[in-house]
């Protein structure tokens, strides 16, 4: 019987020993299990923010695009505004012409002119006809 407790107590040593092992490999695994669980939440996390990221980088895109679109519009308006501009500066009188014009308003002016009756431009005509005739 020595003999049969000595492979008994061999045999549960070996017992203890496996189930030692396995429960040290269980623990290691459930650690694993964790760090695992543990990298999934974060790789969801950085998923999700990048996908924010990405949707605020189109909203950003787009506003961008807007904006171009918009001051390409107002430069349109800008340079067909400008030539409008320099059409009418090209039909515009210049000051030779204006001085010319302020010229012939000052002969035709009735401050500085004189002006004659019918009646008086005839006897002047007939004196002048007259001096003509006579000087014959």
């Amino acid at each position: 019987m020595s003999h049969d407790k000595g492979v008994r107590r061999s045999l549960r040593d070996v017992i203890d020993e496996l189930i030692e092992r396995t429960n040290s490999i269980i623990m290691r695994m459930r650690i694993v299990e964790q760090r695992n669980n543990n990298i999934t939440t974060k790789m969801n996390s950085i998923e999700e923010t990048s996908m924010e990221e990405a949707k605020e980088s189109k909203a950003f895109t787009k506003s961008i695009e807007s904006k171009m679109k918009s001051h390409d519009e107002r430069l349109l308006c800008m340079e067909n505004m400008l030539k409008d501009i320099s059409k009418k500066i090209n039909n515009a009188a210049t000051k030779a012409e204006i001085k010319g014009i302020e010229q012939t308003l000052r002969l035709y002016s009735p401050v500085n002119s004189q002006f004659v009756t019918k009646s008086e431009l005839k006897k002047e005509l007939k004196t002048l006809l007259n001096k003509k005739q006579n000087a014959k």
